[in-house]
């Protein structure tokens, strides 16, 4: 009879003992310290002031909170503390001035009552490095796990610069630039671009001095993205109501524009028309990596 009830008792002293292990477990922490690095940001882009940290449970428990969050970080460091423990992975970046960003899709605003094409100029978007995304975070209790991401520069610029060789330059009383086979949307988390997603982008007013027209454009440049056949539109509005529209291929000098984030330039020269039946031509398309030109 005792040595019945002596194993009642240490079975239901086994049960609490074990419930007890698996309720500390389940109550246990971790910490999660992030890094992000920051180096291959081109000279006309900045470290963003603020930008999201995504953390995503993969192995979530019904029994414990404190699993997925999504904060606003700053600087090159932050510390999720109070972490349920398990495995996560996490994403990382920010929403600049003109994009939207809708689960990993990151697309460019639309001109407001437009033609359908996007702004020419949002403000410079960067995520982390796919390869970070794919590595797993593990949490242990009452340890902290430290992880760095290497974040990229999406957006690169582009300076554009028409030198006037030909025709009255001060007739000019107004002009527009399309760019036309640009990408206006991307997934943030892989950094590829859909081809359906390829647009046309317009700065309604190019700067003119000493017979130059210049306008800058700002848009996503993905490695392995197709930027064949881009093309250029100038619209121009002369001093006596007449309009001409100037159109020219210029994917000769962009075709490789997803390759690098140093801000390119390039310039052509512009012809007038300055008799009857000539509507104008834009030739002679130079390329140089680096900007530099004013076009604002």
């Amino acid at each position: 009879m005792n040595l019945f009830k002596f194993t009642i008792f240490a079975g239901i002293a086994a049960t609490a003992l074990s419930s007890c292990v698996k309720d500390t477990l389940y109550e246990a922490k971790g910490n999660i310290e992030v890094t992000t690095v920051w180096n291959n940001i081109s000279a006309d882009a900045a470290m963003p002031a603020e930008y999201t940290m995504q953390l995503q449970w993969t192995t979530p428990d019904a029994r414990v909170e404190g699993g997925n969050r999504t904060v606003t970080a700053s600087g090159d460091k932050y510390t999720f503390n109070g972490i349920a423990i398990g495995e996560y992975s996490l994403s990382v970046y920010n929403t600049p001035e003109g994009v939207t960003i809708d689960g990993n899709r990151a697309s460019i605003d639309k001109i407001y009552g437009g033609n359908g094409g996007i702004i020419a100029a949002p403000g410079t978007m960067f995520s982390g490095d796919y390869h970070d995304y794919t590595s797993t975070i593990h949490v242990a209790p009452a340890a902290t796990y430290y992880a760095t991401v290497n974040m990229v520069q999406l957006m690169r610029s582009i300076d554009l610069v028409l030198n006037v060789v030909e025709g009255d330059y001060d007739r000019i009383a107004s002009a527009t630039a399309t760019l036309n086979g640009v990408y206006g949307a991307i997934d943030f988390i892989t950094h590829n671009a859909d081809p359906a997603d390829r647009t046309r982008t317009t700065a309604e007013r190019l700067r003119q001095s000493e017979a130059l027209l210049t306008a800058q454009f700002r848009l996503f440049a993905i490695p392995e993205a197709d930027y064949s056949n881009m093309s250029l539109k100038v619209d121009i509005l002369f001093d006596n109501g007449e309009t001409r529209t100037i159109t020219s291929d210029i994917s000769g000098v962009t075709k490789d524009f997803g390759k690098s984030v140093s801000p390119l330039a390039i310039s052509a020269d512009m012809h007038l028309p300055v008799k009857g039946g000539f509507v104008g031509s834009i030739d002679g398309w130079k390329v140089a990596d680096g900007g530099g030109y004013d076009a604002h």
